[in-house]
C-alpha cells in the first residue's frame, strides 16, 4: 500500500464518517386537526405555549423569520368572539401563562437581525414564552410576538433567519437549517384525510417517491417564501382519460404551505373553469377563500389536476384533495355546506402581487417538500401515502445523513424540569454539531495514527532491503530555507505539503443522563503528499444533478 493510497483512505473515511451522522437527530411536529381554546378542530401544524401549555394550530410560514400569535387583548374583540378564534388557529393568552415575559432576550431574536426583528406589518407586542415540541421536549424563552394585523392565522416563521430553526440549531437539535413537509390528507370524508408531519433538521424518507426535483431557494423574486418552482403544465384531466393544459407557456410558481388554494390568473382560471363543467355561483367566503364555488343540483367536476415540473416531474392532485366542501365558522364548531362544492383553485386578483402564481395546500396533498437554507435549495417529490417513517438528517451542504435519524420520544423521555430548573444551554437530546464533528475528527485522527504505522513499516522493509546491499552515501541534512536539493520540504524527491488544520473551537460537550463526551480542543494537522490529488465537490447546479433524491447520497 503506497502512501498516496493511504492519504485518499484517510480522506475517503473521513467522507464517510461525516455523511454517516451516526447519532443524529431530527425534530418533529404533526401537522393535524388541533382543538384550540376549547372549541372544535381546526387543521394546521400543532403547537403549545405557555405554562400551562395552550394548544394551538399554526401555518408554516415560509415567507416570515419569526413567531406570530393572535393576541387575545384585541385579535377577536373584547368577547372573543368563537368563529374569530377558529378561523386564526386560536388566540394565545398571555396573562394566564406562568411563564410569559414582555421581552425577548436579544440573543435569539431572528439570526443577525437587530432588536427590532419582530417589527412586521404593524406594531405587535413581543415576548417570549416556553415552546412545548411535546409532553416533555420543550424550548424556553423562545420569542414570538403577537399581533392583530399582521398575519391572519398563527404562523411560525421558517424563513432564512428563522428563530425556530436557528433555535434548535444553536442548540444543537438539528444539523442543519432545514424543514421537510409531509401535509398529510384534507379531503372531507374521513377515508379521504390523513394527518401529516413535519421534520425540522432533515426530511421523512419514507414519504417519498421517486426522483426529485431541486430548484435554488430565490429570495429576490416575486415569491415570498423564495420557493419559486418551474412549471411546464397544468393539465386538466377529465373522468374520461383527455386532458387540457391551462398553460400557454411555462412560468414559475410559488410554493406557499400556508395557502389554501393553487392560484392562477384569470385567463388561466376562466380556461380550466371552461373544462370543469358545472354550474360555477361565485367564491367562497369560508376558512378557505377565493375557492371556486359549484352548485351541487349539476355535475361537479371529477377529474384530477397535474402539475408538471421541469418537464420531469408530474404531481397529480386527486379529485377527493381538490373538490371539497365548503367550510366555514358556525358559532363555535366548523360547518359544511350541503348544497355546493369548493374547487380549491381561485384567482390572482386581490393578491398583494397578482403577477405570482401560487402551489398551496392542494399541491402538498400530492407533494412533499425538503428546503434547506443552508445550502439555499429546495428540492420536491411526489409523496407517497404511508404510516411508515423513515427520518434523516440533512447536513448544511445538503448531504443527507444515511444513518436513520432518531426523533424526540416523548414516552422516553424524562419528565420536564420546571421553570425554577431550566436545562443549559448545552443540554440536548441529540448529538451536537460540535459532538458530531468531534467524533469525525476522532475518526481522522485515528485512521491518521494507523496509516502512519503501516507507513512506517513500508518505510523499514525498504530501508532493510536496501541495507542488503552497497550502503548508500549519508544524504544532506535538512536545513529550513537552505537551496540544498531536497530542502523544500522534499523527501527523496517528492514534496511533502502539510494538510490545514481544521480548528477546533472550545471543548464541545454532550451531556446525558451517564456520561459526559468531551471533543479534544487541540487542532489536529495531518501530513499527505502534495501529488495526492484535491477532493472537489461538484456543483449542486451541473446538468444533470437537478434530479435524485438528494444532492448527495455519498
Amino acid at each position: 500500500m503506497t502512501v498516496r493510497t493511504l492519504g485518499l483512505a484517510l480522506l475517503a473515511l473521513a467522507q464517510q464518517a461525516a455523511a454517516d451522522c451516526e447519532g443524529s437527530n431530527v425534530i418533529t411536529l404533526p401537522y393535524r386537526n388541533v382543538t384550540v381554546n376549547g372549541l372544535t378542530q381546526q387543521r394546521g401544524l400543532e403547537i403549545s405555549l405557555g405554562t400551562p401549555p395552550q394548544a394551538l394550530a399554526f401555518d408554516m410560514a415560509g415567507y416570515a423569520n419569526n413567531t406570530f400569535l393572535w393576541d387575545w387583548h384585541e385579535g377577536c374583540g373584547a368577547s372573543l368572539d368563537d368563529p374569530c378564534i377558529l378561523n386564526r388557529g386560536g388566540v394565545f393568552m398571555t396573562d394566564p401563562s406562568e411563564s410569559w415575559t414582555d421581552t425577548a432576550s436579544a440573543n435569539i431574536t431572528a439570526h443577525d437581525s437587530p432588536s427590532d426583528a419582530f417589527d412586521f406589518v404593524g406594531v405587535p407586542p413581543r415576548g417570549a414564552d416556553t415552546l412545548h415540541i411535546n409532553d416533555t421536549y420543550a424550548l424556553y424563552n423562545f420569542p414570538v410576538a403577537t399581533t392583530t394585523r399582521a398575519m391572519t392565522f398563527n404562523s411560525l416563521g421558517l424563513g432564512p433567519d428563522s428563530t425556530f430553526l436557528q433555535y434548535l440549531s444553536e442548540k444543537g437539535a438539528i444539523l442543519s437549517k432545514s424543514w421537510g413537509l409531509f401535509f398529510g390528507l384534507n379531503g372531507y370524508t374521513e377515508p379521504e384525510q390523513m394527518n401529516g408531519v413535519a421534520v425540522f433538521g432533515g426530511y421523512d424518507k419514507a414519504k417519498t417517491q421517486g426522483d426529485s426535483q431541486t430548484f435554488d431557494v430565490n429570495l429576490n423574486s416575486d415569491c415570498p417564501t423564495g420557493l419559486d418552482a418551474f412549471v411546464t403544465s397544468v393539465d386538466v384531466g377529465m373522468p374520461n382519460g383527455t386532458e387540457y393544459n391551462a398553460l400557454s407557456k411555462g412560468r414559475y410558481m410559488c410554493i406557499d404551505p400556508s395557502n389554501r388554494l393553487m392560484t392562477f390568473d384569470a385567463d388561466t382560471i376562466e380556461g380550466m373553469k371552461s373544462s370543469f363543467g358545472g354550474k360555477y355561483f361565485g367564491n367562497s367566503t369560508g376558512l378557505r377563500p377565493n375557492g371556486l364555488l359549484y352548485d351541487i343540483e349539476e355535475p361537479v367536476f371529477g377529474g384530477n389536476i397535474t402539475i408538471t415540473l421541469n418537464t420531469d416531474l408530474k404531481i397529480t392532485i386527486t379529485n377527493e384533495q381538490l373538490v371539497t366542501t365548503d367550510s366555514y365558522v358556525n358559532e363555535n364548531k366548523l360547518g359544511f355546506s350541503d348544497t355546493s362544492r369548493e374547487i380549491l383553485v381561485g384567482y390572482t386578483d386581490g393578491q398583494p402581487n397578482e403577477n405570482t402564481w401560487y402551489l398551496g395546500q392542494p399541491f402538498l396533498t400530492a407533494a412533499y417538500l425538503l428546503v434547506n437554507h443552508d445550502e439555499s435549495k429546495f428540492h420536491v417529490w411526489q409523496n407517497k401515502i404511508t404510516d411508515d417513517e423513515e427520518y434523516h438528517a440533512v447536513q448544511p451542504s445538503g448531504t443527507e445523513c444515511k444513518t436513520e435519524a432518531a426523533a424526540p420520544d416523548a414516552a422516553k423521555q424524562t419528565t420536564s424540569p420546571d421553570m425554577g430548573d431550566k436545562p443549559s444551554d448545552k443540554e440536548s437530546d441529540g448529538l451536537s454539531g460540535g459532538a458530531i464533528a468531534g467524533i469525525v475528527v476522532g475518526v481522522v485522527v485515528g485512521v491518521a495514527l494507523v496509516a502512519g504505522a503501516i507507513g512506517f513499516m513500508i518505510y523499514r522493509r525498504k530501508q532493510q532491503a536496501g541495507n542488503a546491499g552497497t550502503s548508500p552515501e549519508n544524504p544532506p541534512a535538512y536545513i529550513p530555507g537552505s537551496n540544498v536539493p531536497g530542502s523544500n520540504g522534499d523527501v527523496n524527491g517528492v514534496g511533502m505539503s502539510e494538510l490545514a488544520s481544521k480548528e477546533v473551537a472550545a471543548p464541545a460537550e454532550l451531556e446525558d443522563k451517564d456520561r459526559r463526551v468531551e471533543v479534544p480542543a487541540e487542532p489536529v494537522a495531518v501530513e499527505a503528499p502534495a501529488e495526492v490529488n484535491p477532493v472537489y465537490e461538484m456543483p449542486a447546479d451541473v446538468p444533470g444533478a437537478r434530479r435524485g433524491s438528494l444532492i448527495d447520497n455519498n
